[in-house]
């Protein structure tokens, strides 16, 4: 049997365009509470997906 090989081994990796409160707080190494205090500050706009609470990838990358 041949090995598997890789379709897509040249294409580039983007950044997503949202990212969950989760995902935030291991790319910015800040707790839950802290992210949702930056929120209510107004340093980050969430966009809400029904329940759902995503944060733009672009704007925590700006944060830094």
């Amino acid at each position: 049997m041949e090995p598997a090989t890789q379709l897509h081994t040249s294409r580039p990796t983007t950044p997503p365009l949202l990212v969950s409160i989760a995902d935030a707080t291991r790319l910015l190494s800040l707790s839950r509470s802290t992210i949702y205090e930056l929120i209510w500050q107004g340093e980050f706009c969430p966009v809400r997906i029904g329940r759902c609470v995503r944060l733009r990838y672009e704007e925590l990358k700006s944060f830094v």
